[in-house]
């Protein structure tokens, strides 16, 4: 095999944490702090954007010393290293969509409101007193988080 083979092939194996690590530096800024102008909503500050970011190294750097140790001595039918990857792979994969999709604050007050009226009927509470009074209930759909576009006011 030649060398250049080979060092292209070495390569291959960091590609997908790359990916995903530049996606994040590049893009994080962007999607949560937004430049103003843009006509995008700021979620964070960025000043919290940067302190997130500084503390998350803060964490790595602790962290990395005592898993390389785990992942030097680990004893496993599977290798020193795959149980680390099968584990991590998919926790990875699933932090990095959940990063794009932070909570808001308009679908939690939904959520509360529909969480309230289910209460307030569970409760025993009659709703239907007065003959002919018109009855608005929140029905929102299966999916959560829910928010306004998935919930319809309906007439009982």
């Amino acid at each position: 095999m030649s060398v250049t083979r080979r060092r292209l092939l070495y390569g291959v194996g960091s590609f997908g944490s790359s990916l995903l690590q530049q996606t994040v530096l590049l893009w994080i800024f962007f999607y949560y702090a937004p430049p103003a102008g843009q006509g995008l909503p700021t979620r964070v500050p960025a000043s919290l954007m940067g302190l997130a970011m500084a503390i998350g190294r803060l964490v790595d750097a602790i962290a990395d010393p005592p898993v390389a140790y785990l992942s030097d001595r680990l004893r496993s039918v599977r290798g020193r290293r795959r149980p680390f990857i099968i584990v991590g792979a998919p926790l990875l994969a699933l932090a990095f969509a959940l990063l794009w999709r932070p909570p808001d604050a308009a679908d939690a007050a939904t959520e509360a409101a529909a969480r309230r009226l289910r209460d307030a009927r569970a409760g025993g509470r009659d709703t239907s007193e007065a003959p002919g009074q018109l009855q608005i209930i929140l029905s929102c759909g299966d999916g959560l988080p829910f928010g306004p576009d998935d919930c319809r006011l309906s007439r009982m």
